[in-house]
């Protein structure tokens, strides 16, 4: 059975989406909430994610952190409102790149 965590802090800007059942891991959370995204463990592991925002989507992977790749994209894309980040935690920092690229090319 699937867990829903939903973190909503009422003096920041905290609003996030957590659903985890294992070795699933999804966030779902604004663009604001970055500072908070970066204290969740599983936003320092490789996955992919998308960027949505003013009717664009963007597909990427991070094979590293996906994390790092959100801030890389707060700086160069501006557009973005809300991110979904998917982690399987099975993989660890094994991640296979080759169904990744088809997955982002599909955008």
């Amino acid at each position: 059975m699937p867990y829903h965590i939903f973190i909503n802090r009422e003096f920041g800007n905290d609003n996030i989406s957590i659903f985890y059942d294992e070795p699933t891991f999804v966030v779902i959370a604004n663009k604001d909430d970055l500072p908070a995204i970066q204290l969740i463990e599983e936003s320092q592991k490789p996955g992919i994610y998308i960027l949505l925002g003013d009717n664009k989507r963007y597909v990427g992977q991070a094979s590293n952190s996906i994390f790092s790749r959100l801030q890389q994209h707060n700086t160069n894309k501006q557009w973005w409102n809300k991110c979904l980040s998917y982690y399987d935690l099975s993989l660890g920092a094994r991640v296979q790149q080759s169904p990744l690229l088809s997955l982002e090319e599909e955008k």
